[in-house]
Parts: structure tokens; C-alpha cells; sequence
């Protein structure tokens, strides 16, 4: 892996090298190039201005006295002149008076030439032609045209593309020599920094310290890193500390807690079953003597115990939930919900309840827990619309924005308002009054617990006398 790191960055410098190295001397070679062809196209017309000139002067007289043979000859003098291709003389109305092209030559054709009075010239893909007018006695008496082949000029790029080859093949080597001594010197440093960190992320030991503290950037990185190591390492060491003491605080409240829990199960069940018990006898004796205001009150002490050891079992649900193992497998919800509903349709007998189960993914779960979860759910909906005929139950999956399923319970019951929504999942919080519903307002805190230790969240929507829906993830 570390070998790998080092070529892969020494390779990311020798490219960065290479190409800022071989860009420059591109546009360098180029600009230079540009620049020669421009010169070297100025000195050929240059050339042919000086030798329009010459023939202007010399074959003057031949022109006027209309002696276009001695006109032809002075024309043939150029071609000691290398690269001349042909040479013409016309008048001033354009009309073709002598002319020169060497043996087996392409007649020259004056079509594209314009006889403005002034010399002109223009490139074409193979010759440069120039026109320079004739002046005798201030007078315009004819025009000299010369023709040049651009094989100098072509014979020049192509030695100058060779030259800049070359500069480039020896520039490219030298760039590479220099960028494999600069990436070591550069990337050195940066791989001990990976190899450091990494040890550091694997091992935990913050001991670790990085080397090679120059004077350059490089070094001023190196020192600042080590400086984070020992923050991080006096950090880390606190946190222990924090852990060590907190985790003995946990145990110690955990095992009061715990004794607390025998206590209530143990010590406060005795009580209430005596005085359940005594009420119960009492109840009969007083039963025996009619007494309908004592029997009235003994009842309603035999439904506050009743009630206080609902109350005592949901406390001791909810807090075995927060100390159970988790025992977790895959499970089907369907078959979980189905036994759900079986236990709990006895006591709905004379109500109108029309269940809509949807078709639940397999989740991985505690299947004890996840029992208690749907219990309290769809007790609750059973519960809350009581007052519905028929009451409309509903349990589903869906796909929530992050992609994750989502689970629901819905019902068409009395609902409650979203300004409390916040006090719903709370230890003994809830939102209508026992004359109401029955219960102890411990159920949806449990539900949450567990939901929250399967590493997911809960939440409710609901209206009042619209019904509440409860979602839930895993």
C-alpha cells in the first residue's frame, strides 16, 4: 500500500512537472516559430520589392520603345536568381507585354491580380506574387510581376520542427531527471505523514510522532501535526478518564436501579395484594349486609389497586426494555402483527373493526420486543377509536425519502393536537384524562425505547378527531 501511495504521488509531481515544463516550451517553440515564418515572409517580399525595382529600371527603355523581346530578356536575368518561378511585364491597362517561366513551367495566369497603380503582393499555397509598378518620367508606363516559390520557406519550418523536436525530446528528459529528485524530496515527507497517520488510526497509540522538521512548509506541516497529535493524545486520555467514571457511575445506578426493581416487584406487590385480597373479603361481608354506598367504595378500591399494579408492571417493562440483551434475528412483522390481533380481539367483542394489514418486509430484530412494540401500538389504536363504527386500523411499509422503510400504524380514532406532540412519548404523559381512556402512560415510552435501541426513530402525525398515525424505522 505504501508503494503504492509513493508512485502514485510521486507520479501526480512528475506529471505536474512534465506538463507545466512541456506546455511552456510548446508555446514557447510555437510563438517563436510563428514569429520566424512572419519575419521570413517580410524578407521574401522584401527581396522580390528590391528585385521589381532592378527589372523596373532596366527594362524601362525596352518598354517604352515596345521592344517586348528585349523586355523578355531582361526578364530572363532572374533566373540566376534561385526560387524565381517566372516573371511577366504588362501594361498599364493589364495586358500581357513580355514574359520569363522556366522550361516546362505551368503558364502563369494574371486572373486575381489587381492593377491598382501601387505594388502589391499576395501568398498563395505555393508562391508568393509580387507587383510592382513601372515608372519612366513620373509616368506609370507598365507593371513588373514576380513570381517566387515558397519551398525555402517550407524547407525552413520543417528544420525548425525538427529543431523544436529535439529541444522538446531533451527538455522532456531533463524535466523527467529533474521532477523524480523533486517528487522525493517532496513526497518523502508527505508519505512518512500517511504512514503515521495510518499506524495512528490502526494502533490508537498517539505516542506517534512524524519526522523531519525543516525550516521549509513541509516542516512547519510536520510540527503542526505533531502539535495535533499531542492535543489529541492528552484529549483522548481525559476521555478515558471521563469513560472510566461515568461507565462506574452507570454500574452503580444501574444496580439501585435494579434494586429498586426487586423492591417494587417484591416488596410493594406484597401490600397491594393483601389489601387487594382484605378489600375482596370485605366486599363479600359487605355484600351480605347490602350495603350499596360500602360496596360502592370498597370497588372503586379494588379498581385503584387494580391500577396501581398495571402501573407497577408497565414500570418494570420499561425498565427491563432498557437493561434487556437484545436478542436479534430475522423476523416476519406479519405473523407477529397476526398473533397481535389474535390476543387482543376478545376484548373488542361487539365492535365494528375493519384491519388493513399490509404485506411487511422481514426486518432484524428482538422478537420479544418487537411483540411489544405492535401490542402497545395496536392497543392503543383499539383504544382511541373506540367511538368509531366502524374503526378503520391500519399497519404498513413505505419507502421514506433517505430510501429506509418505513412502518406504521394508523387509526381513525379521536387523534390529538401536534402542539403536544413533544409530551407523547414521555414516562407517564398523556394527552386525555383516565375518565376518558384507560392506561398508565407508559406504553409509547417503552415502544420508543425499544425502537431506539433497534438503532431507529419514531414519530406520530395526527389531528384532533382525525385519527393519529405513528411511524416508525429500524
Amino acid at each position: 500500500m505504501s508503494a503504492f501511495k509513493d508512485y502514485s504521488i510521486r507520479k501526480k509531481l512528475m506529471v505536474m512537472s512534465l506538463g507545466a515544463t512541456t506546455g511552456a516550451l510548446v508555446l514557447a517553440c510555437g510563438a517563436f516559430m510563428v514569429y520566424d515564418a512572419i519575419v521570413y515572409r517580410a524578407g521574401l517580399v522584401s527581396n522580390l520589392s528590391t528585385l521589381g525595382e532592378i527589372i523596373s529600371s532596366n527594362a524601362a527603355s525596352s518598354v517604352v520603345f515596345n521592344d517586348p523581346a528585349s523586355a523578355a530578356k531582361t526578364l530572363a536575368s532572374l533566373k540566376a536568381r534561385l526560387g524565381i518561378i517566372g516573371a511577366d511585364i504588362y501594361t498599364p491597362e493589364g495586358s500581357l507585354f513580355a514574359s520569363w517561366e522556366p522550361a516546362g513551367s505551368v503558364p502563369f495566369s494574371s486572373t486575381g491580380i489587381v492593377f491598382t497603380g501601387s505594388e502589391t503582393h499576395r501568398f498563395s499555397q505555393d508562391a508568393l506574387i509580387l507587383l510592382h509598378p513601372m515608372i519612366f518620367d513620373k509616368a506609370l508606363i507598365g507593371y513588373v510581376v514576380i513570381r517566387s516559390d515558397l519551398s525555402s520557406l517550407k524547407k525552413r519550418f520543417k528544420r525548425y520542427t525538427g529543431i523544436t523536436a529535439g529541444v522538446l525530446i531533451v527538455s522532456f528528459i531533463v524535466a523527467v531527471l529533474i521532477s523524480l529528485q523533486v517528487g522525493r524530496k517532496i513526497s518523502a515527507p508527505i508519505l512518512h505523514l500517511v504512514e503515521v497517520a495510518q499506524a495512528i488510526s490502526e494502533k490508537k497509540d498517539y505516542s506517534v510522532r512524524a519526522k523531519g522538521e525543516g525550516p521549509d512548509e513541509l516542516g512547519v506541516l510536520i510540527r503542526t501535526f505533531n502539535a495535533m497529535l499531542t492535543e489529541i493524545g492528552r484529549l483522548n486520555s481525559e476521555l478515558e478518564q471521563k469513560v472510566v467514571e461515568r461507565t462506574a457511575q452507570l454500574t452503580a445506578v444501574n444496580k439501585e436501579l435494579e434494586a429498586f426493581s426487586y423492591s417494587v416487584s417484591h416488596d410493594l406487590r406484597a401490600p397491594l395484594r393483601h389489601i387487594g385480597g382484605f378489600t375482596d373479603l370485605l366486599l363479600k361481608n359487605v355484600a351480605l349486609q347490602e350495603n350499596a354506598v360500602a360496596r360502592r367504595y370498597l370497588s372503586m378500591v379494588i379498581d385503584s389497586v387494580r391500577q396501581m399494579g398495571a402501573l407497577i408492571d408497565d414500570l418494570l417493562s420499561f425498565s427491563r426494555m432498557g437493561r434487556s440483551e437484545l436478542m436479534k434475528g430475522r423476523l416476519d412483522l406479519n405473523d407477529i402483527i397476526q398473533n397481535v390481533i389474535a390476543e387482543l380481539t376478545p376484548g373488542t367483542e361487539g365492535r365494528a373493526i375493519e384491519w388493513k394489514i399490509g404485506d411487511l418486509p422481514e426486518i432484524h430484530g428482538d422478537t420479544a420486543m418487537m411483540r411489544v412494540v405492535f401490542v402497545n401500538l395496536l392497543s392503543n389504536a383499539l383504544k382511541y377509536s373506540r367511538g368509531r363504527n366502524p374503526a378503520v386500523i391500519e399497519v404498513g411499509s413505505e419507502r421514506g425519502p433517505d430510501g429506509k422503510t418505513v412502518f406504521f400504524v394508523r387509526d381513525n380514532g379521536v387523534g390529538f393536537d401536534m402542539k403536544y406532540v413533544d409530551k407523547l412519548f414521555g414516562v407517564f404523559q398523556r394527552l386525555h384524562t383516565v375518565d376518558e381512556f384507560e392506561g398508565t402512560g407508559i406504553g409509547l415510552a417503552t415502544v420508543r425505547r425499544i425502537i431506539q435501541r433497534h438503532e431507529g426513530r419514531i414519530w406520530a402525525q395526527a389531528a384532533v378527531d382525525q385519527g393519529a398515525t405513528f411511524y416508525f424505522t429500524f
